[in-house]
């Protein structure tokens, strides 16, 4: 980047961190302005954005799907179970699976 392009990069941030903006909003702006994508940038800051935690450590720069603010990976489409059947799949499911991992763990376990 030019002294220029560092300089605009420099003011900006000042002005997003003066506003009531997330951290990791302002993170990604910089990430993407570095980058040379400046339209891209602004599009992080002006729209609503996921923000739930990645496994990779960085936040989710999706749109959100759904009222509670999260994006269709991260819980914003799912509603759960309606029915009764559908209830019972999953607390099988759960017992199952709990069943499991106690038998992993006593398995694991040196003192039992």
């Amino acid at each position: 980047m030019t002294n220029n392009q560092d300089q605009q990069l420099a003011k900006t941030k000042a002005y997003l961190e003066g506003q009531v903006i997330e951290a990791f909003r302002i993170e990604a702006f910089v990430a993407r302005w570095q980058a040379g994508k400046h339209a891209k940038a602004w599009r992080v800051v002006r729209h609503p954005v996921c923000g739930a935690k990645r496994k990779k450590g960085g936040r989710c720069l999706m749109r959100p799907a759904a009222e509670n603010g999260r994006c269709k990976y991260h819980g914003g489409l799912s509603t759960g179970a309606r029915t009764a059947e559908g209830r019972a799949r999953i607390a099988e499911a759960q017992r199952r699976r709990w069943l499991r991992w106690r038998a992993e763990c006593d398995a694991i376990d040196p003192f039992s």
